[in-house]
């Protein structure tokens, strides 16, 4: 059945109006009858009038495809002609206040219906359909009236749900309480995906409660689970985290409703076996999980893979019509988003669509390392016009991918990764992590500084889990991965002797395995290239050599720290200070250090402030400070 509220137009309106004056109108004779009976001769026939006018206001909207939001309500939420009458007469007592002094009257709860005077006014019955006001009834399990807890169930208030009465009158509209349920957007998905949406849409119409997609993150489930609860006659919403424990049932309870009422299907992450939304389910539901066996035994399960490079090519074309194709797989090949995301990002348009799909992907690997925004640009660097040379290759390598590697085929014939794994190789201080944010800014990414403590682990097996994290977030795209002192994880692997021994050459090999199979940037900066694995070298695309900087070199470094806009004392000596045998961040150090000393004395930056912060860099590396007087 098709909701009638949505597009509820004035001609609909006017005929839920037209149903609801009626319900009332005939509730007003029906308690009149019952305080006054003698005062009431002509009830049968009005009562009668009422109904007749109840049914052409039907008539007239089924004539149209509609039907009245009361019948839509009884329908789908399943209540039987007694539950209805319920209805019927809280809503007469929401709305009029005729009806409301006649249950004052009536000695009703405070103008309001009791399951006793309901079922007083509505004929003898059976003392069992006082079970129309239990927990797990309609009218109560679902939210539709509120049942006054101290009073005795025949002697209860009855209230109507506020989101009851107004889908009543014609406004759907979600309680603001299910802030859990979000909207999802529709997407136009590519042939393969839309094919899996309409297996699982088959399974739903065919009577099965819960389909479970199982398949990363990046593979699209919630726009595949979207999608087949559109195509099942349902609108899906997603639900988000979940409410406690203790506010579980709640939760369920109030879904149901908005559910029934409105017509909808739930996507939902699995969280665990015990997830009560599984066990419970308050509507057709998309159940998104990585593991099927975490699924409940006998729900339908389909494997959904992540898209190939087409086909996210297609989802940004889709998403953003004016994309140009060649950019469009420029997006698909570096940010490997689900479907939803794409569409997320496509929306910011096309000026900010690179920063939008990056800040998409970034979250995820938030967690797993320092997430730095590249500044620095290529005037920051002082190093030999070969290194820069060959960092401006790893920027066109990257940035040409597409071309080289699928329109001319030169990746045809190989299984492994596509990615570009460079080494960073030099003394401390000379520039490499500036050099890993220099290349990250020019591909228009973030830089993401691995925490190494935090992946290295005792426990055997462990350290291959923390990395395969690394490697799987970075495969979402959005960032470059940068590994300092990179010898410390990626070193040697040595003659096995004992248990360590082998099980260290194993995480060695996990790393050899990873680099071939990953696709993105990463950057390994190392103070000893000597310390790595040949093995790594051996698969690492460019490799880069930083050199101590000579006295030009380190001279180009203190003009580079010292900005034109800082005030610099008139003794200030370049020459000078470049004769100070220190590297660019060393030299960094002294400058800061300094310029604080000469703020802190209300002065311009002068030789004696760059002394004294010399001589204390000198002293914290361990060496004898020399070169100024």
């Amino acid at each position: 059945m098709n909701a009638p509220l949505p597009d509820a137009n004035q001609a609909w309106r006017h005929g839920n109006d037209r149903h609801v004056a009626a319900i009332v109108a005939a509730w007003r004779l029906r308690l009149a009858a019952h305080l006054a009976p003698e005062e009431t001769p002509g009830f049968a026939a009005d009562i009668a009038a009422q109904a007749a006018e109840r049914e052409a206001a039907e008539q007239v909207l089924a004539e149209a495809g509609r039907v009245p939001a009361f019948a839509a309500v009884a329908e789908r939420c399943g209540l039987d002609g007694f539950e209805a009458e319920v209805l019927g007469l809280c809503l007469a007592a929401e709305l009029d206040a005729d009806c409301a002094a006649l249950l004052r009257r009536a000695a009703a709860a405070g103008g309001f219906p009791t399951p006793g005077l309901a079922a007083a006014l509505c004929g003898p019955g059976a003392p069992s359909r006082m079970l129309a006001f239990a927990p797990t009834a309609p009218l109560v399990g679902l939210r539709l009236l509120e049942v006054e807890a101290q009073a005795p169930l025949a002697a209860a208030a009855l209230r109507l749900a506020p989101r009851v009465r107004d889908f009543l009158l014609g406004l759907d509209r979600l309680d603001a309480a299910a802030e859990f349920l979000k909207p999802m957007p529709a997407i136009e998905l590519p042939h393969a995906l839309a094919d899996l949406a309409g297996r699982a849409a088959a399974a739903l119409a065919g009577g099965a409660r819960m389909v479970g997609l199982v398949g990363p993150v990046s593979a699209g489930g919630a726009a595949i689970g979207a999608a087949a609860i559109r195509a099942a006659g349902l609108t899906p919403l997603r639900i988000e985290g979940g409410a406690a424990p203790a506010d579980a049932d709640a939760a369920i309870r109030l879904a149901a409703r908005e559910a029934a009422l409105s017509c909808l299907g739930f996507v939902v992450e699995q969280r665990g076996a015990e997830d009560p939304l599984l066990r419970r389910p308050p509507a057709p539901m998309v159940v998104l999980a990585r593991d099927a066996a975490a699924l409940p035994v006998g729900m339908p399960v389909f494997p959904v893979t992540a898209p190939s490079l087409a086909a996210r090519a297609a989802l940004w074309r889709a998403a953003a019509p004016g994309l140009p194709a060649v950019d469009a797989r420029r997006l698909a090949r570096q940010f490997d988003l689900p479907p939803e995301a794409i569409a997320r990002a496509a929306a910011a348009g096309p000026t900010a669509i690179w920063s939008r799909a990056r800040e998409a992907a970034a979250p995820v690997l938030a967690e797993l390392g320092e997430r730095i925004l590249p500044r620095a640009g290529w005037m920051d660097l002082v190093l030999p016009e070969e290194a820069i040379a060959a960092l401006r290759e790893i920027v066109a390598a990257a940035e040409t991918r597409e071309k080289v590697e699928d329109r001319w085929g030169l990746a045809s014939n190989s299984a492994r990764g596509r990615g570009l794994a460079v080494l960073l190789s030099g003394p401390s201080g000379t520039g490499k992590t500036l050099a890993a944010e220099v290349l990250a800014g020019a591909l228009g990414l973030e830089l993401f500084r691995v925490d190494l403590a935090g992946l290295v682990s005792k426990w055997i097996g462990e350290t291959e889990k923390n990395l395969a994290r690394v490697f799987d977030a970075a495969a979402a795209g959005g960032a470059v991965l940068f590994f300092d002192e990179a010898d410390a994880l990626f070193g040697k692997r040595s003659e096995v002797k004992d248990s360590h021994d082998r099980y260290a050459n194993v995480e060695v090999a996990y790393l050899l395995q990873r680099m071939e199979q990953h696709r993105g940037v990463s950057i390994l900066a190392t103070n000893l290239r000597g310390n790595l694995d040949q093995a790594f070298l051996r698969r690492l695309r460019f490799a880069v050599d930083f050199p101590y900087p000579d006295e030009a070199a380190r001279r180009a470094i203190w003009a580079l720290h010292l900005p034109k806009r800082a005030p610099r004392g008139a003794d200030l000596d370049l020459d000078a200070l470049a004769r100070l045998d220190l590297p660019g961040g060393a030299i960094r150090n002294v400058v800061l250090n300094g310029a604080a000393l000469a703020a802190a004395a209300g002065t311009a930056i002068g030789m004696e402030h760059l002394a004294a912060a010399a001589r204390r860099e000198f002293a914290k590396l361990g060496r004898l400070a020399g070169g100024l007087r």
